[in-house]
């Protein structure tokens, strides 16, 4: 694995940790001002609405995210981030996503443009 590719994964895993602890700092700093999230349900929320509606949203109280396998990517320009998360939401059972995750390169590492959610099965691993 090279630099960048741990780099993706790092900065993969502090959105994760960021999104349970309510990080709104994080978020600011690291996903980009043209960010989108597409969820499972296909509800799409920009920058603004993340932060708002999901972030700052008390029924979106994440007890549990991480990653569960993934593949990364790297080119000129982009780098994105394809695998399974393992999440729970407070109150809810646990489930899997397919997940991918766009970044950007910028001034200070990697900053997150796009997420994209589906709904999966528990991986067999």
């Amino acid at each position: 694995m090279n630099l960048t590719e741990q780099a993706l994964i790092s900065q993969a895993n502090a959105f994760m940790k960021a999104s349970i602890e309510k990080d709104m700092a994080f978020m600011r700093q690291n996903l980009h001002a043209q960010f989108l999230f597409t969820t499972p349900r296909g509800t799409l929320f920009s920058f603004d609405s993340f932060l708002s509606d999901f972030m700052e949203n008390p029924k979106f109280t994440i007890e549990l995210f991480e990653l569960a396998e993934y593949t990364v990517f790297q080119n000129t320009g982009f780098g994105l981030l394809n695998g399974i998360i393992h999440i729970r939401f407070a109150g809810q059972d646990d489930q899997y996503e397919r997940l991918t995750m766009i970044f950007l390169p910028s001034v200070d590492g990697w900053q997150i443009i796009s997420i994209q959610g589906t709904f999966t099965a528990k991986p067999s691993n």
